[in-house]
């Protein structure tokens, strides 16, 4: 048992010996010269070498690879220019100068892309209509001088005239008018709040209409005095007298209230505001 065992020890060793020396490196210069010549080592190593003897070339190596003997194509290969890939003219060396600057180029086509991408969002936070109630110029100031017209109900504008009143500006228009500029001016008002404009576009255009919203209101305060005339004096009420005193008063007494009444009206009519 004892011998079997050392046998198989043997035959192991012995098949592990024969695979260790199965395979030898060799270390051939003709063949480190053509990977020099293959990759940016060296060019013109032109292994083997000739030799001369009185003149007469005698390394047959030499001559059935670069001499008469050689190929068309080895003796051209050796007489013509460096092509190594790996050289400083090399093609492989040009692709990957070609593929640096591709990316320095990407690198700066992606610069100006991002550049213009954050001023496009930029722009769109700076101009969009979703944030516009958030500026500050409508905040600090716009927002309380165009209240009235952001809130905007006729029947909260009339809601203080009396019943003679309200008939009187409803016969002459005035009401009809009121409701159709203030209607226009919300409208318009919405429009700037929800559209993308430049700040400054929409600056200008809450204070066109501030401005004129503030002349449909004197409008409105002067038709609704001149209801309050008009009405003052068809009723033959005394309120003029603190202004009118003295003989004065005891004229206007005396005068025909019906034919002022008519005329007022027919100037009421006939200044009617469409």
């Amino acid at each position: 048992m004892k011998y079997l065992y050392v046998m198989c020890l043997v035959v192991l060793w012995l098949i592990a010996s024969n695979k260790s020396y199965s395979q030898t490196i060799i270390q051939d210069p003709h063949v480190q010269a053509q990977q020099d010549r293959m990759v940016a080592t060296r060019w013109g190593n032109w292994l083997p070498e000739p030799k001369y003897f009185l003149g007469i070339q005698t390394n047959i190596h030499y001559t059935l690879t670069w001499g008469i003997l050689a190929p068309s194509r080895n003796r051209s290969y050796k007489r013509g220019a460096d092509i190594r890939p790996l050289s400083v003219t090399g093609e492989q060396t040009q692709r990957m100068a070609l593929n640096e600057r591709l990316k320095e180029i990407n690198s700066a086509y992606k610069t100006i892309a991002d550049s213009t991408g954050e001023t496009a969002l930029s722009e769109l936070r700076y101009n969009s209509g979703l944030i516009s109630e958030v500026d500050p110029m409508w905040l600090i100031y716009y927002k309380k001088e165009l209240k009235p017209v952001t809130n905007y109900d006729l029947n909260e504008a009339v809601a203080n005239l009396s019943n003679d009143e309200l008939s009187s500006m409803i016969d002459c228009g005035t009401i009809e008018w009121y409701d159709n500029e203030m209607l226009r001016l919300k409208e318009r008002l919405n429009s700037v709040l929800t559209s993308n404009m430049e700040r400054s576009s929409r600056i200008m255009a809450y204070h066109r209409i501030l401005l004129e919203y503030r002349l449909v209101s004197n409008k409105w305060s002067s038709n609704i005095e001149t209801a309050n005339f008009s009405l003052a004096i068809s009723d033959g009420r005394g309120n003029l007298s603190p202004v009118i005193s003295g003989d004065a008063a005891a004229g206007f007494s005396q005068w025909d209230t019906d034919s002022d009444y008519r005329i007022m009206e027919s100037i009421m009519l006939n200044t009617k505001i469409k």
